[in-house]
Order: C-alpha cells, then structure tokens, then sequence
C-alpha cells in the first residue's frame, strides 16, 4: 500500500490500488513475497552469512538491532543510535487522489523520460522550452496536490485479500528465517 502511494505521488500509477493491484500484481506484490526472496538469498549464501532483521522490530528497537548486526558483522563495537543524527522521511499524499491519476494519465511521457535519463543511453533532459515547460507544469501541479500526512486507510475487503494472499505466499518464513513473524505480522 505504501509502495502503491509512492508510485501515485512520483507520477507511475494511474488507476486505484484495486485496480493497481489488478492490472500490476507483481509490481506492488512481489517485493513482499519475503518467503520467495529469503530463499533465493539462502540458495545463493549460506544461512550463517545472512542475518535478517524485522522492519517493525527495527523500529521499536533500533539499538538491539543495530548490536546484533554488528555482532553478526564482527565489529569491535557497535553503534550508538541515540548520538546518531536521523531524518524521517514525512509521508506526502495527495490532497485529491482523482486528480493525481488523471495528472499522472496526463503527463506519462514526461515522467517516463524524466525516470530514463538515469539508465544509461537514456533520453536526456527535455531541451525544447516547450518540453522544459511541460515538465515544470507537471512538477508544479503534481506538488501542489501533495499534503504531508499519512494516506487513507486501506479498503477492509482489499486488506483482508492481501492478508489472505501473503499468509500463502509467506508461508514457513519463521522457520525459514529463524524469526517468529507472527509477533509483527498479523496474517502469518
């Protein structure tokens, strides 16, 4: 869901995320298949050259984390978390989400050009002052729709789809990864 909304603010999504969902599954589905990609990393290197760490349990105990990752890297000391500068990335949705769709519809070119200049032999910037105005507009319009809070709820009938969908997909991760999920992941 928070991929769905970054997509939709960036300008790559241009239909609900039911229909996102739908119409991309393995763009918004895949990176959580965590059980898939944990077993690809473990054909690839053995279990006690990876050490993996729960997001939420980062979160609410970043220090203890930041320990075991040092330990498990064989750092003479770890890291104070609290003398460590950090910055939290504000959430930023749009005020009206239909309208950011139809922008999105709207100057699909131009954020497909703007996202190509970083592979390389991309397009380049746009050098026509008609081109560089499109692009100016669309920025401009894109962040006038934005305000920092957190998006909607999701639907409750498309939640309960994704739980269903991940608790199969995720299936036998604990004991794959060696961490009992289920104290951070509800549908496991």
């Amino acid at each position: 869901y928070s991929e769905y909304w970054h997509h939709l603010k960036r300008g790559r999504v241009t239909h609900s995320f039911e229909k996102a969902l739908q119409y991309a599954p393995r763009t918004f589905l895949k990176n959580s298949r965590y059980a898939e990609n944990a077993r690809r990393y473990l054909q690839l290197f053995p279990a006690d050259n990876v050490h993996f760490i729960i997001f939420e349990r980062f979160i609410r105990d970043t220090q203890s984390v930041v320990d075991e990752v040092c330990d498990f890297l064989v750092l003479p000391e770890s890291v104070d978390t609290k003398s460590v500068e950090t910055r939290r990335n504000t959430a930023r949705v749009p005020h009206f989400p239909g309208i950011q769709r139809v922008l999105n519809r709207l100057f699909q070119q131009t954020v497909r050009d703007r996202g190509s200049r970083h592979l390389p032999h991309g397009t380049q910037r746009p050098t026509g002052w008609v081109s560089r105005a499109i692009a100016s507009l669309e920025i401009r319009l894109r962040v006038l729709n934005l305000k920092a809070e957190k998006p909607p709820p999701m639907k409750d009938e498309t939640r309960a789809f994704l739980e269903r969908y991940f608790a199969q997909e995720n299936r036998g991760i604990s004991d794959l990864i060696g961490i009992d999920v289920s104290q951070y992941w509800s549908y496991t």
